[in-house]
């Protein structure tokens, strides 16, 4: 896993009381506070929370109102719920679009090594569960054609 900030309980409790507070004064302050929410979420250590951040950020990226900016910041958001939650390709996916519009975005570019790395693991992993099972069935059709005999 990449070394991510990691936010716990009492930091999103605080982020979600500011979103509130800010949503009900109907403040500009609340697109703010909204991503400091969903920021706090996809970085906490508890997967419900991830996936609750992932789930808002997702809502937000519908407002077609965002600035570029804004935009590009949910869908890193969105990457690294995803990564977390270990949805590594859909997290590749989303950070190969960023890629591409914006090549020299270091927080973009450190998240898809790690995202690599992951993909990479994994691929071996299988690999090695696959020749390990193969090896198995061969061992045991090995064994039923010597007991033929």
């Amino acid at each position: 896993m990449a070394e991510l900030p990691v936010t716990d309980s009492t930091m999103i409790a605080g982020l979600q009381a500011d979103w509130e507070k800010e949503t009900q004064r109907g403040s500009h302050e609340a697109t703010q506070a909204a991503f400091r929410l969903v920021w706090g979420l996809v970085h906490s250590s508890n997967n419900k929370d991830v996936d609750r951040g992932l789930r808002f950020a997702d809502e937000l990226l519908r407002d077609k109102s965002l600035d570029a900016q804004d935009q590009r910041d949910l869908v890193y958001l969105t990457a690294v719920a995803m990564y977390k939650l270990g949805k590594v390709l859909d997290a590749r996916r989303q950070l190969d679009e960023l890629l591409r519009v914006n090549p020299q975005w270091r927080q973009a570019q450190t998240l898809k090594q790690a995202v690599d790395d992951q993909v990479v693991k994994e691929g071996l992993l299988g690999l090695g569960v696959a020749t390990a099972i193969g090896g198995v069935a061969a061992l045991i059709l090995a064994a039923a054609l010597g007991a033929r005999r």
